[in-house]
């Protein structure tokens, strides 16, 4: 049995020399869903170098693999968030993944530092990833959540 599941993928991005980390942490880290679909992933960047505009982006399909796993189980699902490799600070130990029930919602958020490409300033990036299956609603993440993770580290 296939599970409705539906995630929204909200990320930040600032960098070492503007003033954007105090800026950045302010900002939304959820938003209504634009639309309702079986398969839903809908990402939402807010970066410094646009003023934090949130910028959205809908796919009718799972969220990428290479960035979480979910694992279904009659009306349930196992999520995993996977860390980025190229981001900073390694974490050698990491939460469980979660069992989010049908109606439920999970909040997991994970913070980064990364090395400019052509500059030796630091780029932040916080990466939220809001999840519910089964049947839901279009502000279901502007809720409290059922699961909270909290993988937020100092990066300054």
């Amino acid at each position: 049995m296939r599970v409705d599941i539906v995630a929204q993928w909200v990320r930040t991005v600032w960098t070492e020399d503007a003033t954007g980390g105090s800026a950045a942490l302010l900002l939304p880290v959820a938003f209504e869903l634009p639309e309702l679909a079986p398969l839903l992933t809908h990402e939402v960047t807010q970066q410094e170098w646009h003023n934090f505009a949130p910028h959205s982006t809908v796919h009718h399909d799972r969220p990428d693999q290479n960035q979480v796993t979910l694992h279904e189980e009659e009306d349930r699902v196992r999520v995993n968030l996977l860390v980025s490799p190229i981001g900073r600070p390694y974490r050698p130990r990491r939460p469980p993944a979660i069992w989010v029930k049908s109606g439920e919602f999970v909040r997991w958020q994970i913070n980064y530092r990364y090395s400019g490409l052509t500059t030796d300033a630091w780029i932040y990036a916080l990466d939220t990833l809001n999840l519910t299956c089964g049947p839901t609603t279009q502000d279901v993440f502007l809720t409290t959540p059922t699961h909270t993770v909290n993988e937020l580290v100092d990066l300054f």
